[in-house]
């Protein structure tokens, strides 16, 4: 009570700052825990059960062979972040763990969670500081994702988790741009196609080429047939930066421009803005930071997470801005679109 009295007393002036949450230095561990708790409830099988059948703590803990303590932990976990709610007695998936996380569901992010539980073991706080002292990419024992055709980034895996983290993105940007004028989108990168494939569905007239290294592309084939688009989308196995692009009035990147460094990027700028017609578009889907490049959260940590992946990093508004309009384009557009999601969009 003394040494508080004194502190007090010394802190008189600053007095309105003594009681300041702590909460965001919490979150610090806070948030490491409560994802991995996510991660091991998953994996133990968890929204897999009461998304079938609500289910009291008891019979939860029966089920998965935990002790009830430790079947608590990692529901508190999973409510936490508002997957599971309770209801007379019973957990079951909210409306948010219905849409992500029960497997049924189109765009369940079940193959998203797989991948994260592969690569955990560079999840962590030596894997971060390494890739920031170093500045490369730790990935395939430091080779990067796309190193060759037979590394983690040509792998299934990744191109499931990859199609499923970008279903919803993908259903929900083609209302933002108008593309009724347009005949050709070429989607470079496209891994799976799920931007193709949801641009296509939204607007009828369009068709769409895929492109990705030929490895990638064998994986696409299944995606587009289940969609019904096989006629209206074409897959081309290409080299991004040696071979030429498809023709087509409208060239989108998806989660692509982050993966490399500035220059590269205005390369693959530069060289959709020579292959464009007059009035054709590219469009960039991306997280974006603010202007000053101090959040939002959900940026910092994707950019954080591409220091450990990719040799690239996420942009500024500002950044993209600039870089587009030294390459050419014109009426150059930024429009927020699901989530912490932005899409890109700029003229020749």
């Amino acid at each position: 009570m003394i040494e508080m009295a004194v502190f007090m007393s010394r802190n008189k002036l600053k007095g309105a700052n003594l009681f300041l949450s702590d909460e965001k230095l919490q979150l610090i561990t806070g948030q490491i825990f409560v994802g991995q708790g996510v991660l091991v409830a998953y994996e133990l099988g968890l929204f897999k059960l009461i998304s079938k059948t609500p289910s009291s703590i008891q019979e939860i803990a029966k089920k998965l062979d935990l002790g009830e303590r430790a079947a608590q932990a990692i529901i508190a976990c999973a409510g936490a972040l508002g997957f599971v709610e309770h209801r007379k007695g019973l957990y079951l998936l909210s409306k948010l763990g219905k849409t992500y996380l029960d497997e049924k569901k189109p765009g369940s992010y079940g193959k998203v969670l797989d991948l994260l539980i592969k690569q955990n073991q560079i999840m962590n706080y030596e894997s971060v500081k390494k890739a920031i002292l170093l500045e490369h990419a730790l990935i395939n024992k430091g080779k990067g994702l796309f190193k060759s055709s037979k590394d983690l980034g040509t792998s299934k895996d990744f191109i499931d988790s990859l199609h499923y983290k970008a279903f919803k993105p993908a259903f929900f940007w083609p209302k933002l741009v108008d593309l009724k004028e347009n005949e050709k989108f070429v989607d470079i990168g496209g891994g799976s196609g799920i931007h193709t494939i949801a641009a296509c569905l939204h607007w009828s007239k369009l068709a769409g080429i895929v492109c990705d290294r030929p490895s990638v592309i064998s994986f696409t084939k299944e995606y587009v047939k289940n969609f019904g688009l096989k006629n209206r989308i074409r897959l081309v196995g290409l080299d991004m930066w040696k071979d030429p692009f498809p023709k087509g009035d409208v060239y989108f990147f998806g989660d692509v421009f982050h993966d490399w460094s500035k220059e590269k990027c205005s390369f693959l700028a530069r060289k959709s803005f020579q292959s464009l017609p007059e009035n054709g578009k590219i469009i960039l889907h991306e997280m974006l930071f603010n202007k000053k490049k101090t959040g939002p959260f959900l940026t910092a940590a994707y950019n954080l997470k591409m220091m450990i992946w990719t040799e690239g990093q996420q942009f500024s508004r500002s950044e993209i801005l600039d870089l587009l309009q030294k390459v050419g384009f014109k009426k150059i557009e930024i429009k927020k679109s699901l989530g912490n999601w932005s899409l890109v969009v700029g003229t020749k």
